[in-house]
């Protein structure tokens, strides 16, 4: 009930992110408080932090793959190893701009180690629909590089952009 009452008030949400943190979840249940805060979501009361609590939430309960987006959102630098720990290499399809933003160096192995989940055009089509948010060039060419010297068929229709 106290932690529903945090995440219903935006002043609060902080001391909500900061009491999932360092509560042990066996005292409490995840859900109510994912149902309190899921209506919020793209509304004006969506605070980064309640983003973070509700990503904190979902990891209690499970919901790996739904954490793995908000982390992606909130550009969380440890993602990477979240991905590999989790194993959620078939979420990585939807946020290729936000992993190349957070670490190009550790987004483009990622990608090519996965190129059966996410190919060579999808990753060039986010990344191309992208000029507006970051250095999308620089990614692209960063990617089809590498994606060059592991497979130089692999890309072969991207090569004039590289």
């Amino acid at each position: 009930v106290a932690l529903v009452a945090l995440a219903t008030n935006p002043s609060f949400h902080k001391e909500l992110l900061s009491t999932v943190k360092s509560w042990p979840s066996t005292i409490y249940s995840a859900l109510p408080v994912i149902s309190a805060i899921e209506p919020q979501l793209n509304t004006s009361s969506m605070t980064d932090a309640l983003k973070e609590a509700l990503a904190e939430l979902y990891v209690i309960d499970g919901q790996y793959e739904k954490a793995f987006s908000l982390y992606a959102d909130l550009m969380k630098p440890d993602i990477f190893d979240f991905i590999e720990k989790h194993d959620l290499q078939d979420a990585i399809r939807e946020k290729v701009v936000q992993l190349m933003m957070l670490d190009p160096k550790r987004a483009v192995p990622l990608f090519i180690q996965n190129r059966d989940l996410i190919t060579p055009s999808e990753v060039v089509l986010q990344l191309m629909s992208a000029q507006d948010k970051c250095d999308s060039r620089y990614f692209l060419h960063l990617y089809l590089h590498v994606l060059f010297e592991v497979n130089p068929h692999a890309g072969r229709d991207f090569q004039d952009m590289q």
